[in-house]
C-alpha cells in the first residue's frame, strides 16, 4: 500500500478525476447553498490523493491561489465554501499522509527516492512564456477570465501546471518527474482554454464565421483521430506486442502454472509482460516500481546471470549507453533497459560520457565474480531469445523442459537446482 504513495497506475484516471473535481467546484461556486455539491466537491478533491501525486498537488495549487484571491476581494462566502471543500478533502487524505509519513520513516525510503529521481533538472522557461502569453491574451479578450471566480479557477489551474515543476525542483533540489505536470495537465488544459477563448472571440467579432469555426474544429478533431488510427494503431510496436509465440506461452502457463508463481528471466521485455498480462510475478522487479531495495534486486539479477552462466559480452551489449540498435534480429532492443529496471531512472538518464553508468558496469562485473545465493522465491526459469543468446549453460541437458515452442522455454527451477547442483 505504500508503493508510490498509493497512486493509481493509469495516469488518465487522475486526469479525469481532476476534471470532475474542478467541474464540481465551479458548479458549487454558483450554488453556494447546495450542500450536496459542497460534499461531492470535497469528496472528489479528497480522492485525488489516492490517484496521483501530481493531481492533488495541482489541485491544491489552484485552490490555494483561488483562496488567496477571494481573501483579497473579501468575498467571504465563497472563501468559506472553498475552505470547507479543502478541509473535507484534507480530512479524507489523512490516511494518505499517515501512510506517507510511515514510509518516509521506514528503512526503504532513502533507497526508493534515490532510484526514483532524475539527475538532470529541466528548464521550463519556454512553456512558462507560452502559458503567460495565453493567460494574458485570455484576460485581454475577455476580462471575465479574471473577474469571474469560476473562470479564475481555471486560470489558476493552468498557472499551477507550469509553476509547480519549477518550485518542486527548487525546493527538493532534484527532478522528481516534474514534467508530468506539463505533459499530463498543462497541454490538455491549455488546449481546452485556448479553443474555449477562440470559441468566445469569433462569435463576438466574427459572427459570420462562427459556424465555420465550429466545423473546422470538429474537422480537425476528426482528422486527428483518423490520422492516429491510420498511423499509430497500425505502427508495428516491435518489442511490445503479443506475438504468436508469446500467446502460445501464456496459454500453456495458464493451464499448467499456478497463479502468483515467480518466473526468472533476464529479458526486461518479458518481465514487463509477465506483470501486465499474466497473474505471475517476475523474479526481477522494476526497481522504481517496487519497495524491494536496489541491493536485493541486484543480487537477484546477478544470481540469474550466474546460474545461466552468462558471458561477459552480455554486460557490454545490453548495459551500454546511449541505447543503440542491437545487431541481433530476434533480441528486443528494449531489453537494454534492464539497468534502468534494476538501478533506477538516474542511470537511464546518465549523460555523456556516462561516468556513473560506466562505473556501475564495472562494479557489476566485479560483484558477479562472488557466488550469490538464491534471494527470494523462484519457481521457474523463463528462457527468452536474450537469455538463450548470452547463456553458456545447456539447460536442456541439466533441467527438465516443461515448455518449448522454439522461442520460449520454461524449466522447473527446483528440479534444475537438484539435478545440476545450482
Amino acid at each position: 500500500p505504500q508503493l508510490e504513495f498509493q497512486r493509481i497506475f493509469h495516469p488518465l484516471v487522475s486526469g479525469l478525476m481532476v476534471a470532475v473535481t474542478i467541474l464540481l467546484i465551479i458548479t458549487g461556486l454558483n450554488y453556494l447553498s447546495n450542500v450536496r455539491l459542497k460534499v461531492l466537491a470535497g469528496i472528489s478533491f479528497g480522492l485525488l490523493f489516492y490517484t496521483y501525486i501530481f493531481s492533488w498537488t495541482l489541485a491544491i495549487g489552484a485552490i490555494g491561489l483561488l483562496l488567496a484571491s477571494l481573501m483579497i476581494e473579501k468575498d467571504w462566502k465563497k472563501f468559506k465554501w472553498m475552505l470547507t471543500v479543502l478541509g473535507m478533502g484534507l480530512l479524507m487524505a489523512f490516511p494518505y499522509f499517515i501512510n506517507a509519513w510511515l514510509f518516509h520513516k521506514s528503512v526503504l525510503s532513502p533507497d526508493f527516492w534515490a532510484k526514483s529521481v532524475y539527475l538532470e533538472k529541466q528548464n521550463y522557461l519556454l512553456v512558462m512564456l507560452r502559458c503567460l502569453v495565453l493567460i494574458t491574451a485570455m484576460i485581454v479578450i475577455n476580462k471575465q477570465w479574471y473577474f469571474s471566480v469560476s473562470r479564475r479557477l481555471l486560470i489558476f489551474l493552468l498557472f499551477s501546471t507550469i509553476v509547480l515543476p519549477v518550485i518542486s525542483q527548487i525546493i527538493l533540489g532534484v527532478n522528481l518527474e516534474a514534467d508530468h505536470w506539463i505533459i499530463r495537465f498543462f497541454y490538455p488544459i491549455s488546449t481546452f482554454l485556448m479553443i474555449g477563448t477562440a470559441g468566445e472571440l469569433i462569435p463576438k467579432y466574427f459572427s459570420r464565421f462562427s459556424k465555420l469555426f465550429t466545423g473546422l474544429i470538429l474537422a480537425l478533431v476528426f482528422v486527428k483521430i483518423l490520422s492516429w488510427e491510420s498511423t499509430e494503431l497500425k505502427k508495428p510496436v516491435g518489442d511490445f506486442q503479443l506475438s504468436l509465440a508469446r500467446r502460445e506461452l501464456y496459454v500453456w502457463m495458464d493451464k499448467n502454472i499456478k497463479p502468483e508463481s515467480v518466473l526468472g528471466s533476464l529479458s526486461f521485455v518479458e518481465e514487463i509482460y509477465l506483470t501486465v498480462y499474466t497473474p505471475y510475478y517476475p523474479y526481477i522487479s522494476q526497481t522504481f516500481r517496487t519497495l524491494a531495495t536496489t541491493d536485493e534486486i541486484l543480487n537477484r539479477y546477478l544470481y540469474l546471470t550466474q546460474i545461466m552462466q552468462f558471458r561477459n559480452d552480455y554486460f557490454n551489449e545490453m548495459l551500454k549507453v546511449p541505447l543503440s540498435p542491437l545487431p541481433f534480429v530476434d533480441i528486443p532492443s528494449q531489453d537494454q533497459r534492464i539497468y534502468a529496471s534494476i538501478f533506477g531512472l538516474k542511470y537511464y538518464h546518465d549523460v555523456a560520457s556516462y561516468p556513473i553508468h560506466q562505473k556501475l558496469i564495472e562494479s557489476i562485473k566485479e560483484k558477479r565474480k562472488t557466488p550469490i545465493s538464491l534471494n527470494g522465491k523462484l519457481d521457474y526459469l523463463l528462457i527468452t531469445p536474450t537469455d538463450r543468446l548470452f547463456s553458456g549453460r545447456n539447460l536442456d541437458s541439466n533441467c527438465r523442459t516443461l515448455f518449448n515452442n522454439g522461442a520460449y522455454q520454461i524449466y522447473s527451477f527446483s528440479e534444475c537446482e537438484q539435478g545440476d547442483g545450482i
